[in-house]
């Protein structure tokens, strides 16, 4: 299990043993979340969590918190972000600072942006990175960020999310930014994070409409497609609008014999081992 706190701290708590009394907390945390300029930003929001590239676990979530008043004071605001840490549940691995991730850069293109950055392998030697970060544009003005009820959502190679903005005009409905992102690479084809229209977001919701599933390849495995239908509801604007769709691509998984491999001339390789005639 893993959880963080308004220290920016990513902690996994081990219950493999069976015995609670027996759980155990990681040495260090897995990964802690600080801006560019060493700022802590706090983990108040359950991350989402999906299997690593040759083992381990990404963690996926945002930083912010929107708990006390002091939170709603645009002086306060600081830089937030969403970050996937590679968990190797080992704590040497541990990721020790945003150096080690590759970062997401975001342009403005209409209401919404365009991700951007190099391609990446996961891992934790020379070469390779423990996951990836994005700032979210200019939130150290606006105060977007990712608070307790915002929870993401994983639904094939995608992760959905949505962002809090606050207004300075208390009689608004507030607004925030709805993302989709790749989960392994966290970027986009297409333009992402648009400003909300219905007010307050909650999580967003994901439906699937239908499943379809490709030929096998010769070792067992095929994709599997499902078509998805993203929606997420809101306080309501000034036309009274509460909810709305947005549509994404398929989302794609795969399937079947995943790790295994088909020995065609197993018969063969069978009696050469065992000298010729065998049995």
């Amino acid at each position: 299990a893993y959880a963080g706190d308004l220290q920016g701290n990513m902690w996994r708590f081990d219950f493999t043993s069976g015995v609670m009394s027996s759980a155990k907390v990681s040495t260090k945390p897995v990964f802690t979340a600080k801006t560019a300029t060493g700022t802590t930003q706090p983990i108040t929001v359950q991350p989402q969590i999906v299997f690593a590239p040759g083992g381990g676990y990404i963690l996926l979530f945002g930083t912010g918190k929107y708990l006390e008043s002091f939170d709603a004071t645009p002086a306060n605001y600081i830089t937030n972000s969403y970050y996937a840490i590679l968990d190797t549940t080992y704590d040497a691995d541990a990721v020790a600072s945003r150096s080690e991730l590759e970062p997401r850069t975001l342009t403005t293109s209409g209401s919404g942006f365009q991700i951007g950055g190099n391609n990446f392998t996961y891992g934790v030697v020379s070469g390779t990175k423990k996951g990836w970060y994005m700032d979210f544009f200019n939130s150290a003005s606006t105060g977007e960020r990712v608070h307790h009820t915002l929870t993401g959502t994983v639904a094939g190679n995608y992760l959905f999310f949505n962002t809090l903005i606050l207004s300075s005009d208390p009689c608004s409905g507030g607004s925030g930014r709805k993302y989709a992102v790749d989960v392994l690479t966290g970027q986009n084809t297409d333009v992402t994070g648009s400003l909300s229209t219905i007010g307050l977001l909650t999580s967003p919701i994901v439906i699937n409409i239908n499943t379809s599933a490709g030929s096998r390849t010769g070792t067992g495995a095929r994709r599997v497609t499902t078509k998805i239908s993203v929606r997420t509801a809101g306080t309501g604007n000034s036309s009274g609008a509460t909810s709305e769709n947005s549509s994404a691509a398929d989302a794609v998984t795969r399937a079947g014999r995943i790790s295994w491999q088909e020995i065609r001339n197993w018969q063969e390789l069978k009696k050469s081992a065992n000298g010729a005639g065998g049995t």
